[in-house]
């Protein structure tokens, strides 16, 4: 779940009509909130703010008795700034109105560090978060485990206990002993109960099982259908991968997830890759027998960034990626038996019982694909 899908639950459940973002950047976020009057605010001028200044300064020159329902909060990612933008936030926030912070749950303890070390930064906007815990009982809370810890603040008439802990001992290490008391933190099914949405929780109750298919008999098809076998829920997804490839978008498997929600009855998924028989199925045909990984790398950067897209394709697919419910591997009688082809003969099962492929546009594996040998090279199919 990404930020501005939190922001938008939180819109429809209050009612709300106008939103404040603070650090824009590259307007992902701020063009995905769905909302009637929305302005953002940030430093740079080549993010295009609607305010070209500092959270300071807007908060400065804005005047007394303006508010809006919900504020996002990503500028600066210090403890000290960030703490400034809530407490200046919760002056100008209508009376039941949210202030969401992002960068909440940081994953490594180099990634918030201040100052910043690391091209992937959250800073110690974690310490503003159990500082409020700590000291402001007249607010409710709790930090969503999902894109990269999303902090929801309200005021509350509810007085909440507060954390009794020192700031000597705010401290990485002791976070990770403490993450769940000290950021309040919930998961994302969690955050749709206490939004309402019985539907989007039972869409997003499902597990993703990764398996690279190895079979001393070289029986490709046997060795899937045994690990499908072994998978406890129907409602579960398994990504089969051969050994020849790596990922190259950043958390993978949450960018499959994401396609998957917005997909759910699709019957197999593929994604894009660098080299492979299946023209259709390159990224970029001129990069096809270009070996320099950070050229490869970009791109899969830059299709990470773009909205998802996962098209129909009405082609047998080359199963370097292949994505299945265990659900459909029922529906279809499971795998061929055999090597060759197999990866064939699925995608056009799928389609013998009704359901689409697609391929995921946003998802880039580099294919070490025969590389040495030749694009025609069976050797390894040889017992």
């Amino acid at each position: 779940m990404k930020r501005y899908e939190i922001i938008n639950y939180l819109i429809h459940k209050h009612g709300y009509t106008t939103y404040l973002e603070i650090g824009v950047q590259n307007h992902v976020c701020f063009d995905n909130v769905n909302i009637k009057s929305k302005i953002c605010v940030d430093p740079d001028p080549n993010a295009k703010a609607d305010f070209v200044m500092t959270s300071d300064e807007f908060f400065a020159q804005t005047s007394k008795g303006v508010t809006w329902d919900i504020v996002f909060i990503d500028g600066l990612h210090t403890h000290e700034q960030s703490l400034k933008d809530v407490m200046n936030a919760l002056d100008f926030i209508s009376e039941n109105g949210t202030i969401v912070m992002h960068d909440c749950n940081p994953q490594k303890e180099i990634e918030q560090r201040v100052p910043r070390e690391t091209k992937r930064w959250n800073g110690d906007v974690w310490k503003t978060l159990v500082t409020l815990m700590q000291s402001m009982d007249d607010l409710e809370i709790f930090t969503v485990d999902t894109d990269e810890g999303c902090g929801v603040i309200r005021k509350s008439s509810k007085r909440r206990h507060l954390l009794d802990i020192t700031d000597n001992y705010l401290t990485y290490e002791n976070l990770n002993k403490h993450r769940k008391q000290w950021l309040n933190l919930i998961s994302t099914n969690e955050f749709l109960e206490l939004m309402g949405d019985k539907q989007a929780i039972k869409k997003n109750n499902f597990r993703i099982w990764e398996f690279i298919p190895y079979s001393f008999d070289l029986d490709y098809g046997d060795a899937c259908n045994k690990y499908f076998e072994l998978v406890p829920n129907d409602d579960d997804w398994v990504a089969i991968r051969d050994t020849d490839i790596l990922s190259l978008t950043p958390a993978h498997m949450h960018k499959i997830r994401e396609t998957i929600i917005k997909h759910p009855d699709t019957g197999l998924f593929t994604c894009l890759t660098n080299r492979v028989k299946q023209n259709s199925q390159i990224a970029d045909m001129s990069l096809f027998d270009n070996t320099d990984i950070k050229v490869h790398r970009e791109l899969a950067l830059k299709l990470e960034k773009a909205p998802i897209d996962a098209p129909i394709i009405n082609y047998v697919i080359s199963g370097y990626l292949m994505i299945m419910k265990k659900s459909t591997w029922k529906k279809i009688g499971g795998f061929p038996s055999g090597t060759l082809g197999v990866d064939n003969k699925v995608s056009y099962r799928v389609r013998q019982a009704g359901m689409d492929v697609r391929i995921m546009r946003n998802v880039y594996f580099f294919h070490y694909y025969r590389w040495l040998e030749g694009i025609n090279w069976r050797g390894h199919l040889k017992k």
